[in-house]
């Protein structure tokens, strides 16, 4: 963790704990990314051959046959998947946190009586809300940023409750939802289920950077 250790304000917030904290998650993608290649290259060193008579053989790698798994396409896609929905809802996460501990500071620093759990909602709309009405302070929710993190929520919201699935309800958000994942070209759509791909995490921590660095900080 970081060795310096800023005084609880404001300023330093935006200074120092935003700072910090989008070089931590930046770092973190990165290993991410290491970790789901090395998997490729584990598969084609460690996997077993097992011979079942003088024609056939079968392929066994973590438990996992090739007569019951693809084998490449576990590797290759659906565990880097899951390592990379697992990271970005911790990405997500990160930053509400770090949302919600600029509300207590303003709360602290400026000695308002309200709290942020006073607020109705939770999450990134509660944050921005106590930042707005009760800080006063701008966090422009017609901005594209803003609209991008919005949109962002509502896929970690698919991959936390839906299992990544994306169904077909009627309604705006769906198609919203659906239009932002086919114009992404680090997000893909098989069979109903979102698929992430490299470079998604590092397009995510941008996202959520932007948004601080040219709305709340300027």
């Amino acid at each position: 963790m970081a060795l310096y250790v800023p005084k609880k304000v404001v300023y330093n917030w935006f200074q120092h704990d935003l700072v910090y904290t989008i070089e931590l998650l930046a770092g973190y993608v990165k290993e991410i990314d290491i970790i789901a290649d090395e998997s490729q290259k584990r598969l084609k060193d460690s996997k077993i051959i097992i011979p079942l008579d003088d024609e056939r053989e079968i392929e066994n790698y973590l438990g996992l046959d090739s007569e019951t798994w693809d084998l490449q396409g576990v590797v290759t896609s659906y565990f880097p998947n899951l390592q990379r929905r697992s990271a970005f809802i911790t990405i997500t996460s990160f930053f509400e946190n770090e949302f919600d501990k600029l509300c207590d500071l303003y709360k602290k620093q400026k000695e308002f009586e309200i709290e942020l759990r006073d607020l109705y909602g939770k999450g990134f709309e509660r944050a921005a809300n106590y930042i707005q009405k009760v800080a006063g302070v701008n966090i422009y929710k017609e901005s594209p940023e803003w609209k991008e993190l919005k949109l962002l929520q509502k896929l970690r919201n698919v991959i936390i409750h839906q299992n990544g699935k994306i169904d077909k309800p009627v309604g705006n958000d769906y198609k919203e939802l659906v239009a932002y994942i086919e114009g992404n070209s680090y997000l893909k759509i098989d069979e109903n289920e979102v698929f992430i791909e490299k470079g998604f995490l590092m397009y995510v921590l941008i996202s959520f950077s932007k948004y601080f660095f040219i709305n709340i900080c300027d």
